[in-house]
């Protein structure tokens, strides 16, 4: 069962079950079926009631004779793979069965239907955060875990100016975003609307350097009871001092203590507090339309291989659901193909590091001894990257 973008899709079996797209009347219904996590309703209402990227049909519902029993939402991210390359991935998140009603496969058909869908709809990846890996490795999904970086902060700069910011900065705060990440991988792509609607549903705080009225720089964080969450740092490459002035601001609440997903570019601006970097397990990731794949890689992967002395065309060969396929890069471009090569094909988790780190050493890690690394170093270089929890699901 599938169904293309913005369309709503049903189907029901003879016990009762159907599994379709949400409408605007079941949100509620929604909301309180996501108390099962043991959380409060009003945890969960700004995602649904006041993200303005959100749409009733990005729920995927399991009903039984009427009652709602599971929901998965879909949500829809347009990444950067650095370049000016960007990459449509649809997020999953929001799994939740009603407690009476586990262990039944509900989550296991919500997960067909829409990755389904999600396929059809032409995008190219998936991505989702779990604690509950075999589930979605049953669907095709790989592990890729990330670094998560821990510090105790000094104290701010006597001379530093860093406030909260207002809505008339806004439009500066997403000026510099879009200038600090364009050439990162991992990112999502936001405008405007996003950093004016993200301060009703969202939990966080967004600090500002202002250096003689001019915003040059931002810090997005999340105080939790012991720690503080640094959830997107921006500033330049260059200017790590403003880095550490706004990461030493931002930990205040908590003593400096915090934890921060950085990119490779801003991790020094923790020097001076002798951080400590640990794995973050949670994260995997699928291919979903190998031409859409093909088509969001083809102008990084094939002009990096034109840059090669004596190119000649790399196959990457990957492991998908039932089957087998390869991706062909030549300086042309990036085609799927359904042949196989010589080496191994990559599990889910490799392909997402690959495609998304680069051959930095996590990846390197995941490839394992491969005869052809240096093709895959040639065609996907260590990247710039970070997965800002700011764009989580």
């Amino acid at each position: 069962m599938s169904t293309s973008a913005g369309e709503s899709s049903a189907a029901s079996d003879p016990g009762g079950l159907v599994i379709r797209t949400a409408r605007a009347d079941d949100i509620d219904r929604v909301l309180d079926l996501l108390t099962h996590y043991d959380q409060p309703r009003a945890a969960f209402e700004p995602w649904y009631e006041h993200d303005p990227a959100y749409r009733p049909e990005q729920s995927w519902l399991a009903e039984t004779h009427g009652r709602l029993v599971a929901h998965l939402r879909i949500y829809p991210r347009r990444l950067r793979l650095g370049g000016g390359a960007t990459m449509t991935v649809a997020g999953i998140g929001n799994v939740i069965t009603a407690q009476e009603a586990r262990r039944q496969g509900h989550a296991d058909r919500l997960l067909r239907a829409a990755v389904s869908a999600a396929a059809d709809a032409g995008y190219a990846y998936s991505l989702l955060w779990t604690h509950l890996p075999q589930l979605y490795s049953r669907h095709g999904y790989g592990e890729a875990p990330e670094e998560i970086l821990h510090a105790v902060t000094g104290l701010p700069s006597a001379d530093a100016c860093v406030r909260p910011a207002n809505d008339a900065d806004l439009p500066v705060v997403a000026e510099l975003e879009n200038r600090f990440d364009v050439d990162r991988s991992g990112p999502a792509v936001r405008d405007l609307a996003f950093w004016r609607g993200s301060r009703n549903w969202l939990g966080d705080d967004v600090l500002v350097s202002d250096r003689s009225g001019r915003v040059t720089g931002y810090v997005r964080r999340r105080v939790e009871r012991d720690h503080v969450n640094v959830v997107e740092l921006g500033v330049a490459t260059d200017d790590l001092h403003l880095g550490r002035v706004l990461l030493a601001a931002a930990a205040q609440p908590r003593q400096g203590r915090l934890r921060a997903s950085l990119p490779p570019s801003l991790r020094r601006a923790l020097d001076p507090w002798q951080s400590a970097v640990r794995d973050s397990p949670g994260l995997m990731g699928r291919p979903l339309s190998l031409p859409a794949l093909a088509s969001a890689l083809s102008s990084n992967w094939s002009s990096r291989l034109r840059a090669v002395q004596h190119p000649r065309d790399v196959v990457v060969p990957i492991t998908l659901p039932g089957r087998l396929a390869s991706l062909r890069i030549s300086t042309e471009g990036v085609r799927a193909m359904p042949e196989l090569a010589a080496a191994p094909p990559l599990d889910p988790g490799a392909l997402t590091a690959l495609v998304l780190r680069g051959c930095d050493a996590r990846t390197v890690l995941l490839l394992g001894d491969r005869a052809d690394i240096d093709d895959l170093s040639a065609i996907a270089p260590a990247q710039d990257f970070v997965l800002w929890p700011t764009d989580a699901f």
